[in-house]
């Protein structure tokens, strides 16, 4: 389960890699995708966050 939430993180940390490279542009877009990529993985991660104890 772990796996599958952190596999969110592959394309929001090349992405910003590629862009403190100089090898992408910053745009507003790149904020609006990483903000959805992190909600991506807060809803496939939401059993091990938001458990009941």
């Amino acid at each position: 389960m772990a796996l599958g939430a952190s596999s969110y993180a592959s394309p929001l940390l090349s992405t910003l890699i590629l862009i403190s490279a100089g090898f992408a542009p910053f745009h507003w877009s790149v904020i609006v995708a990483c903000l959805l990529i992190t909600l991506g993985a807060v809803i496939a991660a939401k059993d091990m966050l938001f458990r009941r104890r």
